[in-house]
Protein backbone atom coordinates (compact mmCIF):
# COMPACT_ATOMS: atom_id res chain seq x y z
CA UNK A 1 0.00 0.00 0.00
CA UNK A 2 1.35 3.62 -0.86
CA UNK A 3 1.13 6.37 1.37
CA UNK A 4 0.51 9.64 0.10
CA UNK A 5 3.50 12.32 0.26
CA UNK A 6 3.06 14.38 3.41
CA UNK A 7 4.37 17.87 4.24
CA UNK A 8 5.98 20.47 1.33
CA UNK A 9 6.95 17.61 -0.94
CA UNK A 10 5.96 15.64 -3.19
CA UNK A 11 2.36 16.52 -5.40
CA UNK A 12 0.53 18.00 -2.62
CA UNK A 13 2.78 21.32 -2.22
CA UNK A 14 1.83 22.87 -5.87
CA UNK A 15 -1.78 22.80 -4.48
CA UNK A 16 -1.02 24.48 -1.10
CA UNK A 17 1.03 27.20 -2.14
CA UNK A 18 -1.67 27.81 -4.81
CA UNK A 19 -3.96 28.02 -1.94
CA UNK A 20 -2.08 30.06 -0.10
CA UNK A 21 -0.88 32.55 -3.09
CA UNK A 22 -5.51 32.68 -3.42
CA UNK A 23 -6.16 33.22 0.08
CA UNK A 24 -3.30 35.77 0.35
CA UNK A 25 -4.43 37.50 -2.90
CA UNK A 26 -8.29 37.98 -1.40
CA UNK A 27 -7.15 39.66 1.88
CA UNK A 28 -5.36 42.18 0.44
CA UNK A 29 -6.80 42.77 -2.80
CA UNK A 30 -7.70 46.43 -3.27
CA UNK A 31 -5.24 47.94 -0.64
CA UNK A 32 -2.24 49.95 -1.52
CA UNK A 33 0.90 48.76 0.40
CA UNK A 34 2.48 51.66 2.54
CA UNK A 35 5.27 53.79 0.51
CA UNK A 36 7.08 53.79 3.86
CA UNK A 37 7.74 51.02 7.01
CA UNK A 38 5.41 51.10 9.45
CA UNK A 39 7.07 52.45 12.54
CA UNK A 40 4.98 51.92 15.82
CA UNK A 41 6.93 54.02 17.91
CA UNK A 42 8.70 51.40 19.83
CA UNK A 43 12.46 51.03 20.23
CA UNK A 44 14.37 48.68 18.33
CA UNK A 45 14.41 45.70 20.57
CA UNK A 46 18.12 45.66 21.30
CA UNK A 47 18.41 49.10 21.68
CA UNK A 48 15.44 48.70 24.25
CA UNK A 49 16.65 45.31 25.81
CA UNK A 50 20.51 47.16 26.63
CA UNK A 51 18.78 50.50 28.27
CA UNK A 52 16.69 47.79 30.30
CA UNK A 53 20.24 46.12 31.18
CA UNK A 54 21.80 49.50 32.39
CA UNK A 55 18.98 51.05 34.22
CA UNK A 56 18.68 47.57 36.33
CA UNK A 57 22.50 47.95 37.07
CA UNK A 58 21.70 51.03 38.06
CA UNK A 59 18.83 49.90 40.91
CA UNK A 60 15.74 49.69 39.14
CA UNK A 61 13.37 47.07 40.00
CA UNK A 62 11.67 44.56 38.00
CA UNK A 63 8.30 46.14 38.47
CA UNK A 64 9.48 49.25 37.26
CA UNK A 65 11.36 48.30 34.30
CA UNK A 66 8.18 46.49 33.31
CA UNK A 67 6.13 49.27 34.01
CA UNK A 68 7.86 51.92 32.10
CA UNK A 69 8.73 49.78 28.99
CA UNK A 70 5.20 48.19 28.75
CA UNK A 71 6.20 44.67 28.86
CA UNK A 72 6.16 41.94 31.85
CA UNK A 73 7.76 41.16 34.57
CA UNK A 74 8.75 37.88 32.87
CA UNK A 75 9.89 39.70 29.65
CA UNK A 76 12.25 42.25 31.86
CA UNK A 77 13.28 38.77 33.74
CA UNK A 78 14.00 36.76 30.44
CA UNK A 79 15.91 40.00 28.91
CA UNK A 80 18.15 40.89 31.77
CA UNK A 81 19.09 36.46 32.03
CA UNK A 82 19.70 35.66 28.56
CA UNK A 83 22.96 34.92 27.73
CA UNK A 84 23.20 36.56 24.44
CA UNK A 85 22.14 39.97 26.24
Amino acid sequence: MDMPPRGLYGPSFPKAEKAMFKIVWYLYWGTTPPHQPLFDGTLPKLDRNKEIITRYTAGETIPELAEVFGISRARIHQILHSKSS
